[in-house]
């Protein structure tokens, strides 16, 4: 079995429940890697969880950290995920990192997250829906927007192909879950690519 720790976001409110059953089904159904360390992040300022999650984290073996990351974007929901893994590179000392949206339930051990040796990187590209499948693609002037903010020629990205059309993609993956080598230190790269993202004020 691999070095791994799942990181996760728990808040006040609904977040907390989802997050519970989440982490309950991975406990129950995630066969060798039921038992790996479970992080919730809490990565900004707002009422504390309940004393109930706190009790369902302490049986489940979740270490929960509460920090209040320096976000001008605050209005931004999902920088909380970039945040928390950004945190997690800093914090753990595990090979791996694997990111859990708290909206998951496993059903089987999650296999696919084990990388072999001379991969960095895996997650899933669910759909099309906000990629590009190409030049004729009302999506692929956006894409080519965003990879100019950073040098990069959209026609040099990779192509995978969408789980659910089994269309080609320009590379693209859902977040919803993802695994990677910590010393790549990709998310704190994540991190600040968005916020330089966010800066260049480009729409889609």
């Amino acid at each position: 079995m691999q070095d791994i720790t799942f990181i996760c976001c728990v808040e006040s409110g609904f977040l907390e429940s989802q997050t519970v059953l989440m982490v309950e089904s991975l406990r129950r159904y995630g066969g060798a890697y039921k038992d790996l360390p479970i992080i919730a992040m809490t990565p900004r300022f707002g009422p504390p969880i309940s004393k109930l999650t706190k009790e369902k984290f302490k049986t489940l073996g979740v270490l929960h950290i509460s920090f209040r990351a320096k976000n001008k974007f605050s209005w931004k929901a999902f920088l909380n995920k970039h945040y928390s893994m950004a945190k997690a590179e800093e914090i753990c000392d595990s090979e791996f990192l694997c990111w859990l949206d708290s909206d998951l339930l496993f059903t089987g051990e999650p296999t696919g997250l084990f990388l072999e040796e001379g991969e960095d990187f895996t997650a899933c590209p669910s759909d099309v829906a906000g990629a590009s499948c190409g030049f004729d693609d009302p999506m692929d002037i956006y894409w080519k927007e965003v990879c100019s903010i950073f040098g990069i020629d959209i026609e040099s990205l990779p192509w995978v192909k969408a789980f659910v059309e089994k269309k080609d993609m320009r590379f693209y993956f859902n977040s919803g879950i993802f695994l990677y080598r910590r010393e790549t230190h990709l998310s704190r790269q994540h991190l600040e690519n968005t916020l330089k993202f966010f800066e260049a004020k480009i729409s889609s």
